[in-house]
């Protein structure tokens, strides 16, 4: 029983990292009816799925995961923000107008 959440995670990275993949793959994410719409580059699906794919190897495991796997979670958090922040940025400056 304790693989079935695992294999539900390998899952969701292997769609994560087709949209980072794929040239024509729809790059947004939205809350619900009533949000909007915010794109997200290839590196952030990138990093997102591979990050979940971490968090499967952490839970596979369990419940003695190690300093190692400790050292990947943290490193992928890290890498999240730092591919929010650029996204961030890149949106910013295409909202801009120009001159």
């Amino acid at each position: 029983m304790r693989w079935i959440p695992i294999l539900g995670l390998v899952l969701l990275a292997a769609v994560l990292l087709d949209k980072a993949l794929r040239r024509d793959a729809r790059r947004t994410w939205s809350w619900g009816r009533g949000g909007g719409t915010v794109p997200l580059s290839r590196a952030a699906y990138g990093v997102w799925g591979i990050t979940v794919l971490c968090t499967a190897w952490v839970l596979a495991q369990a419940p003695h995961p190690g300093p190692l796997a400790a050292l990947a979670l943290a490193g992928c958090l890290i890498a999240i923000a730092v591919v929010g922040i650029s996204d961030h940025r890149a949106q910013r400056r295409a909202r801009r107008p120009g001159p």
